[in-house]
This record gives C-alpha cells, structure tokens and sequence, in this order.
C-alpha cells in the first residue's frame, strides 16, 4: 500500500501543541503524530457549502479556546493553503503573532467558522480537556467502553468525518500515581478500524484523520501499535520508517 507523506517522518520526537512529526495519506486517510492538522485535511475534502457529521474518537475534548475573529471568519484561508502554509496561518490579523490552530483547538476552531454546515457531533472521550462554551452543532457523548456499537450509522446522505485519536485507549489515572492508564486494548481499536471501512465502503466518509499522540498513547511504540491494529481493520497496512 502506497502512502503519500505529506510531510516526511522527522523522528520520534516530541510531539506536542505545535510540533508535527509527520502527516501521511492514503486516499481520503490521513496518519499523523497529533491532530493539528486535521482540519487541514478535513477540508480538502469538503466543499464550501457542504453539510457534514463529526465523529470524535479521543481522550480529549479538543476544543479549547478560540477567538471569534480567528482567521478573520475566513475557512477558505485553510482550504486554499498548502499543509505548510496552514501550520503558519496567524489566529487573525488583530493577534498576527499567534497560531491560529494548536492539537487542542482545531474542533472548536472549526466549529467557530463552519458551524451551519456541522450538521451534529458524535464524541466518546475520557471527558479531558475543556468543552466548548460558545454555541455548538448538537453533540452527542457516547462511551468508549461501547465502541464501537454505540455509534449510528449516518443519515441517508450525510457526509462524514472521522477524527481518531489512539490515545483513547489510555484514560487519567484517578489515583494520581501515573500520568494515565490503560483504558482499552488494540482490539477495541481493531473493531473500530471495521465501522470505519463498512462506512468507507458505503461511500459516506469525506475524510479520515488518525493520529499517534505518543504524548498521551503510552509513547512511540505503544502509539505505532495502536495506529497500525485501527489502520488493519481497515484493511490498510501502515508502519513508520525505522
């Protein structure tokens, strides 16, 4: 299996608010390290008016602050922007030394600029991180112990996104005596990997952004594993360079 690599693999570093390791792409199937670039993806696929369904699989939220005028109002800034040119868009032309978008608040900055067109939000995390405060699509929370038969199959034409994140398979630690635990096994991740291809297959799907989170996945190697069992049950084959 072919993967375009958006941006070539830099090593396993560390990968946080900003820092992109790599982004890689098969079809409308996007790997990454972390999530600061889905949005990017998203809207390749996207047209400008087009209604859509977010499917949010994570440990977090995502959806930290965002200004109002972030971009000034304007997504075809991402749309039309090359994957280099969106990690260096400033929030708005009244705070130009800021990022617009970091790995906690691509959601909420999508939902700033494109909220007609979320037609509603499918999200199962650990309940971590901040929840948006501004008006939302409906949002629908659904357990990731249920996965994934808690999750519908779409409306009769409804487009989708998928956004999966393999860190939901670890969750905090509520003793405190380690950053975060394992909640799920990479069969879990198999599974969901097989409600992602029946939907693909069933043409539904706009785009697919999975990412890594060695930060909050347990670490490289557990994070690889984790991406590599969802991507199987996809009937995709991925792996890093060495």
């Amino acid at each position: 299996m072919q993967w375009e690599w958006l941006i070539p693999f830099q090593g396993r570093n560390k990968s946080s608010w900003h820092e992109v390791n790599f982004v890689c792409r098969h079809e409308d199937v996007y790997v990454m390290d972390n999530h600061r670039v889905a949005l990017w993806c998203w809207l390749q696929h996207l047209g400008p008016e087009e209604r859509h369904h977010i499917v949010h699989i994570d440990q977090h939220y995502d959806m930290g602050a965002v200004g109002e005028d972030v971009l000034d109002g304007d997504p075809g800034r991402i749309r039309n922007a090359t994957l280099a040119d969106y990690l260096e868009l400033p929030h708005s032309s009244r705070v130009p030394e800021i990022k617009a978008f970091d790995w906690g608040n691509y959601l909420s900055g999508h939902f700033m600029l494109s909220r007609p067109l979320v037609t509603g939000v499918t999200m199962s995390t650990w309940q971590v991180g901040s929840e948006w405060r501004e008006p939302t699509p409906a949002i629908v929370e659904v357990p990731p112990a249920g996965l994934p038969q808690v999750l519908e199959a779409p409306g009769t034409g409804e487009r989708l996104i998928i956004n999966i994140d393999v860190d939901i398979n670890h969750r905090p630690d509520p003793t405190l005596t380690q950053e975060s635990m394992r909640a799920l096994d990479d069969e879990h991740l198999h599974r969901i990997g097989q409600w992602v291809a029946e939907r693909r297959g069933e043409g539904v799907v706009a785009a697919t952004t999975i990412a890594l989170s060695p930060e909050c996945a347990g670490g490289w190697s557990s994070g690889e594993a984790s991406v590599a069992a969802l991507l199987e049950g996809m009937g995709m084959n991925w792996a890093l360079p060495e």
